[in-house]
This record gives C-alpha cells, sequence and structure tokens, in this order.
C-alpha cells in the first residue's frame, strides 16, 4: 500500500470572479493579473468560465503568459487550455501562471461578456 501524505501548502480555495466583461480585441492574448490571489510565483490553477448571452461558438484560451507563440489560433487546439462555449453555459479549465502570477486570455470575437471564476490553486 502506498501512502501519500499531503504537503503544507496544499489546494487553496478562492472562489472569486477575475473576470466579467468582454475582451478589448478579438484573437488577442491579454493579462489576467492573479498574482493579489497566488502572490509572484508559478501556482497551477482551476478556472469556471462562463458566456453571459451570445449565441455560441465563443472560443475562449488561456495560457501561462510569455509562453508559446503571440498569435491566437482560431480552432479547435489552443494554448494550454481551451474551451467553446455558448451562452449561459459554462465549462472547466486549468492553466499555471507565470513566476509573477499571470495566465493571458484570448477569445475568437470580443462581442460576448464572459466571467472566468478563480476557483483555487495548489
Amino acid at each position: 500500500m502506498i501512502t501519500i501524505s499531503p504537503k503544507a501548502g496544499g489546494y487553496v480555495s478562492v472562489g472569486q470572479v477575475v473576470f466579467n466583461g468582454t475582451l478589448t480585441a478579438a484573437a488577442t492574448w491579454q493579462d489576467l493579473n492573479l498574482s493579489s490571489y497566488v502572490g509572484p510565483k508559478k501556482v497551477l490553477c482551476k478556472f469556471q468560465v462562463s458566456v453571459v448571452g451570445g449565441g455560441g461558438g465563443l472560443k475562449f484560451c488561456m495560457k501561462p503568459r510569455g509562453v508559446g507563440g503571440t498569435v491566437v489560433q482560431h480552432n479547435d487546439v489552443w494554448g494550454t487550455g481551451s474551451i467553446t462555449l455558448t451562452g449561459g453555459y459554462f465549462g472547466y479549465m486549468v492553466c499555471e501562471t507565470d513566476l509573477a502570477g499571470f495566465v493571458e486570455i484570448a477569445a475568437n470575437f470580443n462581442t460576448e461578456t464572459m466571467i472566468v471564476t478563480f476557483l483555487g490553486y495548489v
């Protein structure tokens, strides 16, 4: 039998909305600062993402800031995490922050209101 002992500093529950609105531009990576929750360090974060209203087909993605390319691809594989949403629905994503506590977010269009809830991190 293998016993796994939890280490100090396990999962930290946050449960705060960190983005509620439209992106400033479509298909452009934009910073999302989580450092006030996690500090200036690299952590693995869990999010709930939803779209208010809209007809659907919103492709939302996130990645650690500064990782990967600068171009946002409009297909089914984006960065560290991606989700396709229809208005009124939600999904879950996991993404790592950079060493300063930031992730980057983007979507294929910027006309829909998106809500990103930071659920927690480890």
